[in-house]
């Protein structure tokens, strides 16, 4: 008798369940199940150990509603300021996700080859700075120079060359993206609905 009962409990609670999520509303239920098709890789590929995944389901979020934003089926009277606010966004996360700002100093040097058979003295070579355009680097962003020169925040030990300089520019440039980025969201986000 028990096994009856929760069998009509079952079917009573699947039957609430239809009725409410499909009989009165069918084109939110197949909305919902699109959205779980279309977040079903973001969530496969997450992990917990890892501040880029984190991001990584930020920037889909993100994308997803700067593209409803551009529809035609928003009907806010600010719809394309939003969208282009929230790209914005996105276009922050790209540059925060890829490294562009810690990286691009790479794009100003040349190191040494590394040489077979490998030994730790060829290793050491083989990260020498062989030659490197710094200048270029440093005028392509004079006030973040600047600012890099004045900086404190790392506590290099001996002489701060150029490279000590570079590193310190990428890392406040970084810091400054997501700065501005969590400062357009936390201003924005409650606007964010249609």
């Amino acid at each position: 008798m028990n096994l009856l009962n929760s069998a009509a409990q079952l079917h009573e609670r699947v039957a609430r369940w239809l009725r409410r999520n499909i009989g009165l509303h069918p084109r939110r239920f197949f909305e919902r199940v699109r959205n779980l098709w279309r977040w079903f890789p973001i969530i496969w590929n997450d992990h917990d150990w890892d501040d880029y995944y984190m991001l990584v389901i930020l920037r889909f979020k993100l994308k997803t509603m700067a593209d409803f934003f551009a529809s035609d089926y928003a009907m806010k009277e600010h719809h394309m300021r939003d969208a282009n606010r929230i790209r914005l966004c996105v276009r922050l996360l790209d540059k925060l996700m890829d490294d562009k700002y810690n990286e691009e100093h790479f794009d100003y040097q040349t190191l040494g080859t590394m040489e077979k058979p490998f030994t730790i003295e060829k290793l050491r070579k083989s990260l020498e700075i062989v030659e490197s355009r710094f200048e270029d680097y440093f005028a392509k962003y004079p006030t973040w120079h600047r600012r890099a020169l004045a900086d404190t925040t790392f506590q290099w030990t001996g002489e701060r060359g150029d490279w000590h300089i570079a590193i310190t520019l990428g890392h406040l440039r970084h810091e400054k993206a997501k700065e501005l980025l969590f400062r357009i969201i936390r201003d924005n986000y409650e606007r964010w609905w249609d």
